[in-house]
């Protein structure tokens, strides 16, 4: 995010350069497409934020590369004064994106941003595009994980309370993935900061358990966004917004540190 660029990792920990922002923004989500060898990622340069240029503030875009040469394909600019910041991906391709400032949930079509809703949410985070490529698991910030029909844009609530009654803390949500019908969250907005997964019933709509993969040990930091891949579960541990301040800028008496990628074993 703040070097402005998209990091490739090998497996054996080798990092090099794939790609970098067109507009000299803060990069935030990525996305591979396998399928199509494409990658989608987001820029945005957020009002306030001293890592992007002040002239450019409360703008933000979709950008497509190619994913072998990591060559830009597609920058997409986002309606004013949004921040799309995470995106998901739809069986076809679309990307699903999320302006977590403003609120509304977005739709790429044809290389145009088409709105899906923009009246439930208040800080909707990564989704994830169900199997039936009509709905979306959305998390929101402050409100908890919804189901959002990508085609009339209703949004229906995830109850908070397990089949035994107890509630579980949904909010705080940065990351959502779907493993069959487990759930996995990253959190960096409870206290502690965790990484969850949760046991759905087969409408997905009912949490059954609850299970804590990480959670307030020396090694997470502010968890953000992951992976699935295989039967592992990869992800930030350390992303470093919690030594930065509002602004973007380092706060006194913090610093950065070396990245730090986790994975789980998945049932």
């Amino acid at each position: 995010m703040l070097e402005h660029k998209i990091i490739r990792v090998a497996m054996n920990g080798a990092a090099t350069d794939f790609a970098q922002s067109p507009s000299h923004w803060p990069m935030f989500a990525i996305k591979v497409d396998g399928t199509r060898n494409l990658v989608w990622a987001t820029e945005a340069a957020l009002k306030d934020f001293n890592p992007a240029p002040k002239s450019d503030w409360d703008r933000s875009a979709i950008l497509c590369f190619d994913l072998h040469t990591g060559r830009l394909l597609h920058r997409i600019e986002g309606p004013p004064h949004t921040a799309l910041a995470d995106l998901a991906l739809a069986k076809n391709g679309d990307s699903i994106v999320s302006d977590g400032f403003g609120g509304g949930v977005y739709r790429v079509v044809d290389g145009k941003i088409v709105l899906i809703n923009g009246t439930d949410f208040i800080s909707p985070q990564t989704a994830n595009v169900l199997a039936d490529g009509e709905r979306a698991l959305v998390p929101d910030y402050l409100r908890g994980i919804a189901v959002l029909n990508l085609h009339t844009g209703h949004a229906v609530w995830l109850n908070s309370k397990n089949l035994k009654g107890e509630m579980t803390a949904l909010n705080g949500i940065d990351g959502l993935y779907l493993n069959g019908s487990s759930l996995i969250l990253t959190q960096n907005g409870t206290s502690p900061e965790r990484v969850v997964s949760l046991d759905l019933d087969q409408t997905l709509t009912q949490i059954k358990s609850e299970q804590i993969i990480e959670r307030g040990t020396p090694t997470l930091g502010d968890p953000t966004h992951g992976v699935i891949v295989g039967k592992y579960f990869y992800y930030i541990a350390n992303s470093g917004w919690s030594e930065l301040d509002d602004h973007g800028d380092i706060k006194p008496g913090s610093r950065l540190t070396s990245a730090r990628l986790m994975r789980f074993a998945m049932n």
